[in-house]
C-alpha cells in the first residue's frame, strides 16, 4: 500500500501551489480539508480509474517478470548437456553417501501416485490462496484511500507511523531493486543460467534484514558448480560479484540511508526478525523492521495520566493533575531497549 500510494497520488491529486505559484484552483466541498494541506483533485483521474490503472501496472510488471523467468527456465531445460550434468551430479551425490557408509535408498520410478500429485497440488493451492487473500485485502485498501495520505493527517501518531513506514518501504524497495538488477547483470554477463531469477530472489530476500542477502548470495551455488559451460574464473566471480554487491548495499549504503531515520539497535532488529518470522513466516521476516518501527513509535506516544494521591483533593487540583501526563514506565524501558540514539528525531529525518 505504501509502495503504490505515490503512484495513485500522481494520478489523482495536484498540488495547489507549485514552486510558490498557484498551480490549480482549490476544490470545494468534501475536499476542503485536503485543500488546506495543499492538494486538489482538479485535473486528476477519478479514484476508481486510478485503482484500475495501479492494478494493471502491478499485474503487468508481475507478468513481465514471470515471462522472463519462464523463458530462462525453458532455455536451460533445452540444454541437454546441462541437464545431463545435473543428473550425473545427483547420481554422484547418492553414490558418495552410500560409499561413505550412509545408506541412502533412492527410489526410481516413472510418474507419481495420486497421493503425491495431491500433495504437490496442495502446496500450490495454499500459495495461491495466500496470494489471493493478500491481493483482495490490498485492493480493499486501495479503494479506501481517497486522500493523499494513507492515514488521517490530523493524527500525530498515525502521521509519524506513515512517514517512517513509507520512508522505509520506498527506500528499501529502491535499494533492493538496485541490488537485484546488479546481481542479475553480473550473473548474466558471466553466463550463469537463470540470472534473472537469481536477481529477483536477491530483490525479494534483501527485504529480510541481516540474513536475506547471505541466502541470496549462495542460492545459485548448485547451478554454478555443475554448469559445464562455465570456466573456473567465471564460477568464482559468480560468488564474488554478488557478494560484493550485497556487502556494499547491506554494510555501507543501507546504514547511511536508514541509520538515523530508523534509529534501531541491531539486537532489536534481530529479535524482531525471529519473532515475526515465527508468527508469519517469510512475510513476517520481510515486515519485521517496519513493524518494529511502528512499535517504537507507539511506545514513544504511550503516556499515563497523573493520578491524585487522594480522591478528596480540591477539584481544581484534581483537574491540574489530570492534565499532566507522564511517559509510561514500561513503555519508556522498551523504547530505551529499541532505540540506538535517544537524541535523534526520526520523524524529522524521515520526512526530510
Amino acid at each position: 500500500m505504501f509502495l503504490v500510494s505515490p503512484l495513485m497520488n500522481v494520478m489523482e491529486f495536484r498540488p495547489v501551489k507549485l514552486l510558490g505559484k498557484t498551480g490549480c484552483e482549490p476544490t470545494k466541498g468534501i475536499d476542503e480539508e485536503d485543500d488546506a494541506r495543499g492538494w486538489s483533485t482538479k485535473g486528476g483521474l477519478p479514484h476508481g480509474l486510478s485503482v484500475i490503472v495501479t492494478l494493471l501496472c502491478f499485474f503487468g510488471v508481475l507478468a513481465g517478470i514471470s515471462s522472463m523467468v519462464a523463458a530462462e527456465a525453458g532455455k536451460m531445460l533445452d540444454d541437454q548437456d546441462f541437464v545431463d550434468q545435473i543428473t550425473a551430479a545427483v547420481d554422484d551425490a547418492y553414490q558418495s553417501l552410500n560409499d561413505s557408509g550412509i545408506p541412502v535408498l533412492r527410489e526410481q520410478r516413472d510418474g507419481y501416485t495420486p497421493e503425491e500429485i495431491a500433495e504437490f497440488a496442495s502446496i500450490f493451492s495454499d500459495s495461491g490462496n495466500t496470494f489471493a487473500l493478500i491481493t483482495l485485502l490490498w485492493i480493499y485498501l486501495l479503494t479506501e484511500k481517497t486522500r493523499p495520505t494513507v492515514f488521517d493527517a490530523t493524527n500525530a501518531t498515525l502521521s509519524a507511523i506513515e512517514v517512517q513506514a513509507k520512508n522505509y518501504v520506498m527506500l528499501k524497495t529502491v535499494l533492493s531493486l538496485m541490488t537485484g538488477v546488479l546481481v542479475a547483470l553480473i550473473l548474466g554477463l558471466l553466463g550463469v543460467k537463470l540470472a534473472v531469477m537469481w536477481g529477483i530472489l536477491s530483490f525479494v530476500l534483501n527485504f529480510i534484514p541481516n540474513v536475506g542477502s547471505m541466502i541470496a548470495m549462495f542460492l545459485p551455488m548448485p547451478i554454478v558448480i555443475v554448469d559445464p559451460g562455465l570456466e573456473d574464473w567465471q564460477k568464482v566471480l559468480a560468488f564474488v560479484g554478488p557478494g560484493i554487491v550485497q556487502g556494499a548495499v547491506g554494510n555501507a549504503v543501507e546504514p547511511a540511508v536508514f541509520g538515523k531515520s530508523l534509529n534501531l539497535t541491531a539486537m532489536s532488529i534481530l529479535g524482531a526478525l525471529v519473532i515475526w518470522s515465527a508468527l508469519w513466516g517469510l512475510m513476517g521476516a520481510i515486515l519485521s523492521v517496519p513493524l518494529l518501527g511502528i512499535q517504537k513509535i507507539l511506545l514513544q506516544k504511550t503516556n499515563r495520566e497523573a493520578q491524585p494521591f487522594c480522591s478528596k483533593q480540591h477539584p481544581l487540583r484534581q483537574a491540574k493533575l489530570a492534565a499532566r501526563v507522564h511517559a509510561d514506565p514500561f513503555a519508556k524501558v522498551c523504547v530505551m531497549m529499541i532505540r540506538e540514539d535517544p537524541t535523534v528525531d526520526e520523524t524529522a529525518l524521515a520526512s526530510g
